[in-house]
């Protein structure tokens, strides 16, 4: 069975930049012979920080997956406040990415826009989980 990456776009314009861009890691992924499943956050979390009531496939897809991509712009040298609520639902139902290979994919304005200051700070969040 071949390992499975779970590509998280985090961006709240449907198509936007980050998106692209994860598109594009999708088939480098593809080309390695490992499969892909796509998590949309803005068909889960609102603008005000609730969500939806059936978060609970959520939980299974990054169980099931071997590795997460998150695609994220920045704002202000951080990911979006989609991403940070996913974030903070995993670490409150106390889900484990242990042993799961995390990268990220930041698309930011400019050269030097914080993309590195975003990878940071989140993948400090993430080794928490």
């Amino acid at each position: 069975m071949a390992q499975k990456i779970l590509l998280i776009s985090c961006s709240t314009h449907k198509e936007g930049n980050s998106y692209l861009a994860l598109k594009e890691a999708e088939k480098g992924v593809k080309e390695k012979g490992l499969e892909t499943d796509w998590l949309d956050l803005n068909e889960y979390f609102f603008p005000d920080g609730t969500h939806k009531e059936y978060l609970a496939d959520l939980i299974a897809k990054v169980q099931s997956s071997d590795g997460i991509i998150f695609g994220t712009p920045v704002y202000f040298g951080a990911w979006t406040s989609l991403a940070q609520d996913f974030y903070e639902y995993l670490k409150d139902n106390k889900v484990s990415l242990f042993k799961k290979v995390i990268g990220f994919v930041v698309v930011g304005a400019k050269r030097n826009g914080g993309q590195e200051t975003t990878i940071t700070f989140a993948g400090w969040d993430l080794m928490g989980l």
